[in-house]
């Protein structure tokens, strides 16, 4: 009987140290400046962590429109590029989310986000900040379409057809990056992780038997939290007018240009907080939704399964 009760005294043990070898573990938390943002991974293999950070520094490296050998700057200084297969297909979503959002999400963004140039207007005081004219508006509008991209998927080669046309990945290559770190980790065996890069967040698994949780800033009060969601194999992504922006004879003129007009959006967001399977989809949701609006913005996430939207208004 006592070697009965031995074995299943053992049996149990066992069980229990395998269930909870993954919560065992120490988590590790890593942060670094890549993409324009802090990057943070948390993790319990630190080898994994290192892999997943240099996979975001070569997505990066790729489509940074601030690194001159980048394939996006070859691509907007020369009007055609030879591209990788990663560069290839986050610009073959792009135009698929600019067709789908009716051009409310467009990466040919550029000229306008040049024009505005919200990061140094924030630096200044409203005297010295000059709005651009409607002329200039207009001009820049000129060379915004994504219908202006042209994608030879046999020879992976990107064309844009019209001079001056220039494409801004950052409403969706921090999501793809994310995504790929999360590949990266589930390749080490790495079955519970956290990617945050800047506020583009994939939670892997659990986090022992817990659920990950993420919290939702509150818009207008930096340290506040208005909400928090449990998390797990689920990633989330939040757009807003509150982190970059400017104000100028009262009103707010937020980092997100919508693409069809040439002005920062203005309407009665202030955030948008989509829920999805994956960073990308995620990433470029978040944008298009801010642009179009609560009411359109959730008929175009209908079109999507998983996905979930939580909209902030003023």
């Amino acid at each position: 009987m006592k070697r009965i009760k031995i074995l299943l005294f053992s049996i149990v043990y066992i069980a229990l140290s395998l269930l909870c070898g993954c919560a065992a573990k120490p988590y590790h938390a890593q942060t670094r400046l890549i993409m324009g943002t802090v990057v943070e991974i948390t993790a319990q293999d630190k080898k994994a962590i290192e892999a997943a950070f240099t996979e975001i520094e070569r997505i990066d490296a790729l489509m940074s429109n601030y690194k001159p050998n980048s394939e996006i700057s070859r691509l907007n200084a020369n009007g055609q590029a030879k591209v990788s297969h990663n560069t290839l297909y986050v610009i073959k979503m792009a135009k698929y989310f600019h067709k789908l959002s009716g051009g409310a999400f467009d990466i040919t963004v550029g000229p306008l986000v040049k024009l505005w140039n919200i990061k140094e207007n924030m630096q200044k005081e409203a005297k010295q900040i000059k709005i651009p004219s409607q002329e200039r508006i207009n001009s820049a509008l000129s060379y915004v379409s994504s219908n202006f991209i042209e994608i030879d998927e046999k020879n992976s080669i990107i064309r844009l057809r019209k001079k001056g046309v220039s494409l801004d990945l950052g409403a969706i290559a921090k999501g793809y990056a994310v995504d790929r770190a999360v590949a990266i980790l589930k390749h080490y065996g790495v079955k519970s992780a956290l990617v945050n890069a800047g506020g583009q967040i994939y939670c892997l698994g659990k986090k022992g038997f817990v659920y990950w949780v993420v919290g939702l800033q509150n818009p207008r009060k930096p340290n506040g939290v208005l909400d928090t969601f449990k998390l797990s194999n689920r990633a989330i992504s939040t757009s807003g007018d509150y982190e970059q922006y400017f104000i100028y004879n009262n009103k707010r003129y937020t980092h997100i240009i919508d693409p069809r007009t040439g002005y920062p959006v203005d309407n009665s967001i202030c955030s948008v907080s989509v829920f999805a399977d994956n960073g990308l989809t995620a990433d470029a949701l978040s944008t298009a939704i801010f642009v179009l609006g609560e009411e359109k913005g959730r008929k175009l996430a209908a079109k999507f399964k998983n996905v979930e939207v939580k909209v902030i208004k003023r």
